[in-house]
């Protein structure tokens, strides 16, 4: 029985000999890991150090950098402003040449319209004039008789003062029935008296000129209104008298009385056709259009034909030149804004030469400020991202420095406690 637990006590004993190795060999690893731990801190401590060292450098050589980023900014910052402005000159130039270009060109063509159209109105109301200085339509016995005159050779005559068609004034709307109502009247020519009337027709004859009729203004009476014409105006369709829609001098207004005054102008044909059969055919109607209901009841009419527009000529002159006159009224207005365009336009590109000149000076003086200043934000911009991988770094040491703290903690328990148990 002795022998019996001397085995047993053997074998507890070898057994907790062997339980102490294991203890024993466990606090030995728990030791060397808190060792390395301990080093690593070490040195892990001396990093921290020398990053903070370098984060301090570099905040510091940050600082001086700023320093004269400010500075070469304040430097510049006068040269950003004027330069600025000279842009500015530059934008407003661009813009107003191509508001007032626009314009221009559009002036410029419209002037070119207006004068082709303002010429060639003067051009044909000259044509017109110089077939009245040529009397170029009206018979050759009437060009003689005037040509004569002008040259002095009708012995013995007053004043001629020319075709009755040239010293009448009638209005657009009416020609047309003034000229039917007149007919070869138009051609006749007015004079002062019956001794110019002679001397003339005895200068045809003796030229073999042809035949001419005269008007003596001393020798033309004129007409009297009747009872008819008087009826005519109250009824529908009336226009008027014919000799009341024709302008002239007064010395001549017995001539046009004599011609016209027992002639009443009606607005068509149904309405003239009407008002002769009331007034029983014994006044002569004219319509606007030129159609004839003559006293005593014949009709003339179909196409109106002027008397080759001689009539027309002068109103036709008179209504171009009104027309040119308003269109040279226009193009002097269009021309002096023209002109004004054209001188703001000059003015304005000279400025923005001047402001091109002005930037492109500023630029060159300013270079190297501006280079400055760049190359001072570049070295700070280089300074910043040094420091922040620098924080980083040091935070991802204090962040492995916190947790080794805390696992050197636990094995300095788990030590005690194997310590305890050995």
């Amino acid at each position: 029985k002795l022998s019996e637990e001397v085995e047993k006590v053997r074998r507890e004993l070898e057994e907790a000999l062997d339980q102490l190795t294991v203890e024993e060999n466990a606090a030995t690893d728990i030791k060397v890991r808190m060792d390395v731990i301990k080093s690593t801190q070490a040195t892990d401590g001396t990093k921290t150090k020398d990053i903070d060292a370098e984060i301090e450098k570099y905040e510091q050589l940050g600082e001086k950098l700023r320093e004269d980023a400010e500075r070469c900014e304040k430097n510049v910052s006068g040269y950003k402003e004027q330069i600025a402005k000279h842009d500015a000159v530059l934008v407003k130039a661009q813009e107003t040449a191509e508001t007032l270009g626009g314009q221009k060109d559009e002036l410029t063509e419209g002037l070119h319209a207006d004068k082709l159209e303002r010429d060639t109105m003067v051009q044909r109301a000259d044509v017109l004039q110089r077939m009245i200085d040529h009397f170029e339509g009206y018979a050759e016995s009437v060009k003689f008789v005037m040509r004569e005159f002008q040259q002095g050779r009708i012995h013995g005559a007053g004043k001629i003062y020319g075709p009755l068609s040239s010293l009448i004034d009638v209005d657009k709307k009416y020609i047309t029935a003034v000229e039917t109502a007149l007919g070869a009247s138009l051609q006749n020519i007015v004079v002062d008296t019956e001794d110019t009337a002679k001397a003339a027709i005895y200068a045809l004859k003796r030229e073999n000129a042809g035949r001419a009729t005269f008007y003596p203004i001393s020798a033309m009476r004129s007409a009297t209104e009747t009872d008819e014409i008087h009826a005519a105006r109250n009824m529908r369709g009336f226009v008027g008298r014919a000799d009341t829609l024709v302008g002239s001098d007064k010395q001549f207004r017995a001539i046009i009385e004599y011609l016209l005054l027992r002639t009443v102008v009606f607005d068509n044909i149904e309405n003239a056709s009407a008002a002769a059969k009331a007034l029983r055919y014994r006044v002569k109607l004219v319509t606007l259009d030129g159609q004839v209901i003559n006293a005593g009841g014949s009709f003339t009419g179909g196409s109106a034909k002027r008397d080759s527009g001689i009539l027309s000529r002068a109103t036709e002159i008179a209504s171009l030149r009104e027309k040119a006159g308003v269109l040279s009224e226009k193009i002097g207005k269009d021309e002096a804004k023209l002109a004004e365009i054209t001188e703001i336009l000059h003015r304005t590109s000279e400025e923005a030469k001047e402001a091109e000149q002005q930037k492109e000076l500023l630029l060159t003086v300013s270079r190297s400020q501006f280079q400055e200043l760049d190359a001072a934000n570049a070295n700070l911009g280089a300074n910043n991202s040094i420091l922040e991988r620098l924080r980083a770094d040091r935070d991802n040491l204090l962040g492995s420095s916190t947790r080794a703290k805390e696992e050197l903690l636990s094995l300095t328990e788990d030590y005690k406690a194997a310590e305890e148990r050995i």
